[in-house]
């Protein structure tokens, strides 16, 4: 029982270092926990262009698309569902109360609308490929926002939209614990998404190569 961890570079280096901080603390948990899952940063398919996530984890309990957002403060959500989807997000600074806006790339007014236009194009990949159809079920897979944080949330999400789920870092490990689905971990599913999200094994440490130094190689020769 262990996490299996792929990694497709980002763009961006805080990115990658985000990613590095949660997949090094979920490698932990999971053993653990004594869970087994796959975790894949940076999925990408080029015939699914439109599913762009951050990442995708599959373990016991559930199937998350995940993207990361590197913000701290205080975010205030919008209480009512009409609201939460059509209105941008804000973290407020606890020192100078200065408000900064969440981005949500370059096509969406908030992070929640971002994920769910790629829970809506992961729910056309399992439909198009037969090693998903059938075995996961596409309104079940959660949606989640990880906040580098530390994040103070503000109202909580509507609930009439389930299967979205916001967190900070340091409580990414509750949240896993206390979430259920019925989409579980199996070789099977892994298998499909390590298929059709081709990505190379993480590193989760890089050696510096050991500099050697050059033997000085002299030959005597005689005079004569």
């Amino acid at each position: 029982m262990s996490l299996d961890i792929k990694h497709n570079r980002a763009e961006h280096t805080h990115e990658n270092e985000q990613f590095r901080r949660i997949a090094k603390s979920l490698k932990l948990l999971f053993e653990n926990q004594k869970w087994s899952g796959l975790l894949i940063g940076n999925p990408f398919n080029e015939n699914y262009s439109r599913f762009r996530p951050d990442g995708i984890l599959l373990y016991n309990h559930g199937l998350i698309i995940i993207d990361l957002k590197a913000y701290s403060g205080s975010v205030k959500l919008p209480p009512k569902k009409t609201e939460f989807e059509s209105l941008a997000w804000y973290t407020e600074s606890d020192t100078d109360k200065k408000r900064t806006l969440i981005k949500a790339g370059n096509r969406f007014i908030n992070p929640f609308k971002q994920l769910d236009s790629y829970r809506n194009a992961f729910k056309e990949i399992v439909a198009n490929e037969l090693t998903l159809n059938g075995s996961v079920n596409q309104n079940r897979t959660c949606a989640l926002n990880i906040f580098s944080g530390p994040l103070a949330i503000q109202n909580s999400v509507p609930k009439e939209i389930p299967y979205y789920k916001i967190t900070q870092e340091s409580d990414l490990g509750t949240m896993l614990y206390d979430y259920s689905s019925e989409n579980g971990f199996s070789k099977e599913i892994g298998s499909a998404l390590t298929s059709i999200f081709n990505a190379e094994d993480w590193q989760e440490h890089i050696e510096m190569p050991e500099a050697r130094s050059k033997h000085d190689r002299r030959i005597e020769i005689e005079a004569d």
